[in-house]
Formats: C-alpha cells, structure tokens, sequence
C-alpha cells in the first residue's frame, strides 16, 4: 500500500510548484528511514510507498487582493512623484517603506480577511477538495491511511475544512471524514490555530477540535518559540489537550521571518513526518512482525515527547 501525503500552504503561498523541493526532501528521508528499518528488504523508490500532492488555495483569493494592491500601487506611486528635493533624499527608505504596504500587506494580511469571507472560504475549500480527490486517485485503494502537512494560514484552513467534512458525514449518518481514505496523521506548522479561539470566545468555548481518525495516527502540531505566528495548542483546553499528541518545539531561526517560514528547511520537521510514514508504510504492508512494529511506534513517540511540552 501506498500512503498519501497532502501538502497545504500557509500564508502568502508564493506559486502552484511550492511544495516541490519539500516533497523531494521528505521522499529522500523516507526511503533513508525505511533503509534503516529493513535493511536490504526496503523499497528503492519513492514512488513505490507514497504519492505526495499539494493544495495551492491562494488563487482562490487573489483577484480582491490584486485589486487592492494595483490601487495602493498607483495611489503611493503619485505621492512619491509629489515629493520635493529635500523629501527626495529619503526616496529609498519610502519606496521600502511603500512596497511594503502596496505588496506585503494586501497578499499576507489579505489571505486572512479574504479567508474569512464566505466566498474566498468556499474557493479555498474547492481547491482542497480538488487537490485531495486527485491525491486519492492517484493512491489507488480503500481506506488509505491520508496525511495532511500543513502550515501557517494553511493550518487553519486545513482544520476547517477536516471540520467541515466530518461534520457533513456525521449529518449522513458516517463517522468519519471521507469513506475513501482514513485521516491517519496531521502535522502543523506554524500555527495560528489558537487565535482563531477568540472568534468563538475564548479558548474554554473553543472545544471542538478535529482529531485524527486512526488508533495509531497522531496530530503533531510544531512550534518554533521565535515564531509569534505559532501557538501550541494542547494547553487551550482538555478537549485539544485530548486531540494533539504533542507540541512539538523545533528552532528554525532567531528572527521571526525564518522562525515562521523556514519550518521545512532549518528544522527536524520532515525527519520526524518521515519517520512516521516509514513505520505506517512498515505497519500496513506488514514487512515486520507485530512486536518490533510496536517497538518502532514506543520509539516515536518516546522521540516526540523529548521535544514536547
């Protein structure tokens, strides 16, 4: 069995091929994990034990935020023409100054307000449900073992959407979130998850966390203590306490843009997601007996727990 992985962007997504160097790092872990675990008997390719897709939602807003940014674009372009000599000599620092807030702000900040709009909510949804339908067709099986990786903004909107879903089925009758594919990992990055508590009240009404839905899945949400956009979230409440398995702390940099940005590049993040998938991959295809399958999972999680708060 193949395992499907789902990548979801977070805030300020620069282009449709984001996810590929990521992709191609946690490949080449997973295959250096499986090696270590089965020696001569682990796969050669990639291709044999996952297919990897990625959400790329920001298209779903980007047409209000291009309206925006060409307004602010032409508005500070007339007053830096009205500036005088002396107003001239400080030019440079304005232009920073006005890229900033013509470009920055309108597709960072506007990935949020766009977001919470019901009709930049819908597209975003469209572009999830696009992306995973096509991941599940290319997994090719029943009740696939799904891993979600999601980070910044993406994490927000990857929790709504499993909220969603789950929340459709369950009208249905069904306990789960799809009858395709069951949701066996959840890894966030950089999260803002626990801000998003104060649109209901506060962190004590803020109880209905999604949760993953296999005895051995595990929600792994990571935190760099220098990012101020990443919040752990097992301290909110008994109910998130219950549903995330660990706030995972990792460092990828002083300066909060690094810390924030840099969670696939500077930290452990994908040597830990990789270490799970090759012992999924090692469980449903039974390549080892129960008891060191069981030693490989204490393993992990005893990891994990070094690192968590």
């Amino acid at each position: 069995m193949k395992l499907p992985v789902l990548f979801v962007h977070g805030i300020g997504g620069s282009d449709e091929r984001w996810a590929e160097p990521i992709i191609a790092r946690l490949e080449r872990k997973v295959l250096a994990e499986l090696r270590a675990i089965l020696r001569q008997r682990a796969p050669h390719r990639a291709s044999e034990v996952l297919v990897c897709r990625s959400v790329y939602w920001k298209t779903a807003l980007e047409e209000p935020q291009r309206s925006l940014q060409r307004i602010l674009t032409a508005y500070l372009g007339a007053v830096r023409a009205a500036l005088s000599p002396i107003e001239a000599v400080f030019r440079a620092v304005l232009k920073r100054v006005h890229k900033l807030q013509s470009t920055v702000v309108p597709l960072f900040i506007g990935d949020i307000i766009g977001y919470l709009a019901v009709e930049g909510k819908l597209g975003v949804e469209k572009r999830f449900t696009e992306a995973l339908d096509a991941l599940l067709t290319d997994a090719r099986g029943k009740d696939v073992p799904l891993t979600i990786v999601s980070h910044s903004l993406g994490t927000v909107v990857t929790s709504n959407y499993i909220y969603d879903r789950m929340s459709e089925h369950r009208a249905r009758g069904i306990n789960r979130m799809d009858t395709r594919y069951i949701l066996h990992n959840l890894y966030t990055a950089g999260s803002p998850l626990a801000l998003f508590s104060m649109k209901f009240g506060g962190p004590e009404h803020f109880d209905r966390p999604v949760s993953v839905e296999h005895p051995r899945g595990l929600w792994i949400n990571v935190i760099d203590k220098d990012d101020p956009v990443s919040m752990p979230l097992r301290p909110l409440n008994t109910a998130y306490a219950h549903a995330v398995h660990a706030d995972y702390a990792v460092d990828s940099g002083w300066n909060w843009g690094d810390a924030h940005m840099r969670y696939f590049e500077r930290t452990d993040t994908l040597d830990i997601i990789a270490r799970k998938l090759a012992i999924d991959w090692v469980a449903c295809n039974a390549s080892l007996p129960a008891a060191d399958i069981e030693r490989l999972y204490r393993d992990y999680d005893q990891r994990i727990a070094r690192r968590s708060g």
